[in-house]
C-alpha cells in the first residue's frame, strides 16, 4: 500500500469512470490560464459516491456547447471520474432543451 493510501481521511480513487450520463447545474466559471467550470449533479443524477452536494470540474477544452457555459446552466457529464482532489469529468455538453431545439 502506499504513503498516500495510509494516509488517514484520504480516499483511494476509483477504479473507473461513471459510465452514466451525469446531469449537472453549472454554479461557477472561473477565468483564467486554464479555464474550467464547476458543477453539482442534479438529484436524479445523485448517487452514494456522487451527491449533490458534491462538485464536479469539467474543462472548458472539453466543452462542446456553441457558446461558453453559463451560471445555472444544465449540462451532460461523460466519463466522470473521481481524482484524490475530486471528481472530474472528461467531456460536457449543454442539455437542449424543447424550446431550444426549435
Amino acid at each position: 500500500m502506499s504513503s498516500k493510501q495510509q494516509a488517514v481521511g484520504v480516499d483511494p480513487p476509483s477504479d473507473g469512470p461513471i459510465t452514466a450520463t451525469v446531469g449537472a447545474v453549472v454554479t461557477a466559471v472561473p477565468e483564467g490560464k486554464t479555464p474550467f467550470v464547476v458543477a453539482f449533479p442534479l438529484p436524479e443524477s445523485a448517487t452514494k459516491d456522487l451527491t449533490e452536494d458534491t462538485s464536479i470540474t469539467f474543462s472548458l477544452t472539453n466543452w462542446s456547447g456553441d457558446s461558453l457555459p453559463e451560471h445555472g446552466q444544465v449540462v451532460k457529464l461523460t466519463k466522470v471520474r473521481r481524482f484524490a482532489r475530486g471528481w472530474r469529468a472528461s467531456f460536457a455538453c449543454p442539455v437542449l432543451t424543447n424550446s431550444s431545439k426549435q
